[in-house]
């Protein structure tokens, strides 16, 4: 009687770990002089809705030459690096904060100069429109800015809300504007937001600025390119224990340049070459487990975290694959079974690019005519 032989190959399959970011939210404010364009119900970005300046009473209260937000190019966007300029050329249109007086000489959104005594004392925080960061972690804010002041009693301050109070994030420090006097010189800041923003359908940005000094120091405040951005880390695939591998910082947010890598938990540990400085260092995972890998981006290498990407990370023991029996003999119109062990799926075909003919661990096959088979199974 003649016999039917088959053989079975392995395939084993891999899986990557991927995901992605982006600058989710911006906004540039538009172009176009606008001289006295109020920020108040303004908005430049249709779809971020307008922002609205809010006047407060504490610690002090506004007084009656207070100076106003205003969103125009008096005080144009620039470069970092650049110094300060008013209206003309391509009108990059700025937020900032400018004296606001009709009486007894009009002075109505001169740029970033404000206005200082104490008729001019001001207390107003201008506050963005709803943000949806649903599906964002880890977010960044960023944004170019020049601006002078007082420490101590004429600044602004970043805050931030979802749905509940506003929170200050931080005060902004004054621009380096030797170069530029009397104007300011751009300059670019990024922060962290903190995890109640996380998944926030109702984020809100905010600028406060204060001023109740009876001098006052120019520039005041100009602020420009506002992002929202989240940064991720990816993997390739990681098939067994004490194998390198290459990371990959994606869609880095604006001003990320340094980075420091670390691992949960500490032990058994994960070998980062270099462990800071670089967005693509070779990854080393000790062993099988389940890894949480963690880099933090900074504006200047080594300095202060403004974003921060997680990846969960599992690495399968050494795949150890059975398949019986490995090969076998039958006649034309008998059955067999074959079965397999040591992975956690199972697909069976016909050869490399044969159609699936079963899953599981297990394969009954019945053989009616008289060839050669080579029976393949995929596993991861």
């Amino acid at each position: 009687m003649k016999k039917i032989i088959y053989s079975l190959i392995v395939l084993f399959t891999l899986l990557a770990f991927d995901s992605k970011s982006q600058v989710f939210w911006s906004e540039g404010f538009g172009v176009g002089c606008s001289q006295g364009q109020l920020a108040n119900a303004f908005a430049p970005t249709a779809t971020n809705g307008a922002w609205v300046v809010t006047p407060l009473a504490a610690p002090f209260p506004n007084g009656v030459d207070a100076n106003e937000w205003f969103i125009s190019a008096t005080e144009q966007g620039q470069l970092v690096g650049n110094c300060g300029i008013g209206c003309g050329g391509t009108d990059d249109r700025t937020l900032h904060m400018g004296a606001n007086i009709l009486v007894p000489i009009p002075i109505v959104d001169p740029g970033a100069a404000y206005l200082a005594g104490a008729t001019a004392f001001t207390n107003k925080r201008v506050e963005s429109g709803v943000i949806n960061a649903a599906g964002k972690t880890n977010i960044q804010l960023s944004f170019k800015y020049l601006g002078q002041g007082i420490p101590a009693s004429d600044f602004c301050e970043v805050y931030y809300r979802v749905g509940g109070p506003w929170i200050l994030l931080q005060q902004i420090a004054p621009s380096n504007n030797v170069a530029c006097v009397p104007q300011g010189e751009w300059t670019f800041l990024a922060m962290g937001l903190p995890p109640a923003c996380n998944n926030a359908a109702n984020l809100q940005i905010g600028f406060h600025w204060r001023n109740n000094d009876l001098a006052g120091a120019d520039p005041s405040i100009a602020i420009d390119d506002i992002q929202l951005a989240t940064m991720t880390v990816t993997f390739p695939p990681i098939p067994c224990p004490a194998q390198t591998v290459v990371a990959n910082v994606n869609n880095i947010p604006p001003g990320v340049t340094g980075y420091t890598w670390t691992s949960i938990p500490p032990v058994p540990t994960v070998t980062f070459n270099p462990p800071t400085g670089s967005a693509n260092p070779t990854v080393t995972f000790p062993a099988a487990g389940t890894y949480t890998i963690i880099v933090f981006g900074s504006t200047l290498p080594g300095g202060v975290p403004t974003a921060t990407a997680v990846q969960v990370v599992t690495v399968n023991p050494q795949l150890a694959v059975f398949a019986n029996p490995i090969s076998q003999t039958v006649c034309p119109g008998a059955s067999a079974t074959i079965t397999a062990s040591g992975a956690n799926t199972y697909t069976w075909s016909i050869g490399i690019n044969g159609p699936s003919i079963g899953t599981g661990s297990s394969l009954l096959l019945l053989f009616q005519h008289l060839r050669l088979l080579p029976i393949l199974f995929r596993v991861n």
